[in-house]
């Protein structure tokens, strides 16, 4: 490449050298914060989306998210409050969670919660 000051030889970055970079930073945060070697878990576990995040120190991103607004909070108020259901998408209130209805029909249920409820209160007592 032709400059004022002669000719330089520019060398390209790999094409996914920025991406090592970045992993390899949350791989050296993951083994200072738990000691362990392998990410493996913490990858499949991670959302898809939660690279994004590190744009956010990005001058010119947080310029084009915010769009005029001082921060994130100011941008998050204008969003409002979600849209509440409608009445085809309400959830069901009157589902109870597997094995709760065999629970419920028990007969000795309110002596046991109260059992359980003197015991924790009892241990909490003595520590």
């Amino acid at each position: 490449m032709a400059t004022p000051n002669g000719t330089i030889t520019l060398y390209p970055q790999r094409t996914n050298n920025i991406l090592e970079h970045f992993f390899r930073g949350i791989r050296r945060g993951q083994r200072r914060k738990t000691g362990n070697d392998s990410m493996s878990r913490t990858l499949q576990t991670m959302l898809a989306d939660t690279p994004l995040v590190k744009n956010l120190n990005n001058p010119e991103y947080m310029k084009l998210l915010l769009n005029g607004k001082a921060n994130l909070e100011e941008l998050f108020a204008e969003v409002g409050a979600m849209p509440s259901k409608s009445a085809d998408q309400s959830v069901d209130s009157d589902r109870l969670l597997l094995g709760f209805r065999a629970l419920i029909k028990l007969s000795t249920l309110p002596q046991q919660v109260i059992r359980l409820f003197t015991t924790s209160l009892k241990r909490t007592k003595s520590n």
